[in-house]
């Protein structure tokens, strides 16, 4: 999942910013294979070797809260009407 949005999100802003996409490092560092392994060496290994997850706490709470913040927005959605399909 993370390979797949962030590769894309990366080809994305790469086109957007003017680039051809045709670069051969650009490329490499743009597919899904390389992101994972970019974003799992750099991201979840160091946060899996941490002894004391009480340094967490705090962005633990925040991302509960972004959670139900995206629930709560679903809900409002789908109650509404928004999802609905059309005749």
């Amino acid at each position: 999942l993370l390979g797949d949005i962030f590769s894309a999100l990366l080809q994305s802003y790469n086109n957007s910013a003017g680039g051809t996409g045709t670069s051969v490092v650009l490329a490499v560092f743009t597919s899904r294979t390389c992101v994972i392994l970019i974003v799992s060496t750099f991201i979840l290994w160091p946060l899996n070797m941490i002894r004391d997850l009480s340094a967490l706490r705090f962005t633990s709470i925040l991302g509960l809260f972004a959670v139900l913040y995206t629930v709560f927005f679903i809900l409002v959605r789908a109650l509404d009407g928004t999802y609905a399909l059309q005749d």
